[in-house]
């Protein structure tokens, strides 16, 4: 067996191998963040048509479904300078989901913190401009029927996958 101090200075060479297993793990289980960027390219054009660029952006997600012959895309933006906790002390900022199709944005879902984190006038967009009771444009599109849809909403966990909290309420 050996001294510790023998021990320790055989444990030297088994140091790489960890690490290299440690880092396949993360990247099997899906905890690799080298550098890698959720947020794509239409997630970055959405950010940019609504100012998001100008604020300080936490994170950024984006999802593709195909559904009707058209591509719809999930786009879940977190940002702002102000944070909201809860009791149970989970805390986060302002959000915005919504779904880009040809181009445009149909929002989905908004929580805003603080009322300089306002991405859109609600009168724009909802009746009565209050977004308390709105069912914001996103819900009208015909990807909120596709079953293929529903089924990864219904199976989808918001504490994996932050995308599935933006139609969370579809149930």
């Amino acid at each position: 067996m050996g001294t510790p101090l023998a021990m320790l200075r055989g444990m030297h060479r088994l140091a790489p191998a960890l690490l290299a297993l440690t880092l396949s793990a993360c990247a099997y289980l899906g905890l690799d963040h080298s550098g890698s960027e959720s947020c794509g390219d239409t997630c970055k054009t959405t950010e940019k048509r609504l100012g998001l660029t100008e604020r300080t952006v936490h994170q950024a997600d984006q999802k593709t479904f195909k559904a009707d012959g058209k591509s719809y895309t999930l786009v879940r933006v977190e940002y702002g300078d102000t944070e909201e906790c809860d009791v149970l002390g989970d805390c986060s900022y302002s959000t915005y989901c919504g779904f880009v199709v040809d181009g445009k944005d149909y929002p989905l879902e908004v929580n805003w913190v603080a009322d300089a984190d306002a991405l859109f006038d609600p009168a724009e967009v909802c009746e009565g401009g209050e977004l308390e009771g709105c069912e914001l444009p996103g819900y009208s599109l015909p990807i909120m029927d596709d079953e293929a849809f529903l089924d990864w909403v219904y199976d989808a966990d918001p504490d994996v996958d932050v995308l599935a909290e933006c139609v969370a309420s579809v149930w």
